[in-house]
């Protein structure tokens, strides 16, 4: 059960209460944000940590999600990158992003968690192939842009910061090339204008 509208049923069941929705809910979700916290923090026990205490605010307040704001797998995906910033921003050192090859690092496929069965990491290996060139097709400002904060979990100031490019600058960017992002991969925007 992966399909975005039966994680949506699922996580409304569990919102309004019916906490048998819980388990299903999570066997269908928790090794993509793994996946999710993994690729941005590098670090498996403390992608770990991040998708635990994701469920553990899912937990304790099931009604936060609102079906009419957004779909659950982007709303979950949100909750976890927000979780991995809070823990960068706590422990990690400032690191220099190198651009030369950060693209191909990024997007290697052998870095993600696997979520067991080999038709995951064939699917994985297929969405990083079109992801990167979706990635290709933007220009060198809008991808490392995204590249910068998405990726690498820096903030806009941040990213701005080390672009030397004014603040209203790099958000336009990031804005504009996770538009063109969503048209070549194929996906609706989760927000009408952002």
């Amino acid at each position: 059960m992966s399909d975005d509208s039966s994680l949506d049923a699922l996580l409304e069941r569990f919102s309004r209460g019916e906490a048998a929705a819980f388990e299903p809910l999570y066997e269908a979700t928790a090794p993509r944000l793994l996946g999710v916290a993994y690729r941005m923090l590098r670090n498996r026990a403390s992608a770990e940590e991040v998708v635990q205490e994701v469920y553990l605010k899912l937990w304790k307040h099931p009604d936060r999600f609102d079906a009419l704001r957004g779909r659950a797998w982007s709303w979950l995906i949100v909750i976890t990158r927000r979780q991995c910033l809070d823990l960068l921003r706590r422990t990690r050192p400032e690191t220099p992003y190198e651009s030369e090859d950060g693209l191909e690092a990024l997007l290697n496929p052998e870095d993600r968690v696997p979520e067991n069965p080999l038709l995951d990491r064939v699917t994985a290996a297929e969405e990083a192939q079109h992801l990167k060139q979706c990635l290709a097709g933007l220009s060198a400002d809008h991808r490392e842009a995204i590249i910068l904060s998405y990726w690498n979990g820096w903030t806009v100031d941040e990213t701005a910061r080390h672009l030397g490019r004014p603040l209203g600058t790099v958000k336009s960017w990031i804005r504009r090339g996770l538009q063109n992002l969503r048209q070549c991969l194929g996906l609706k925007s989760q927000y009408a204008a952002s």
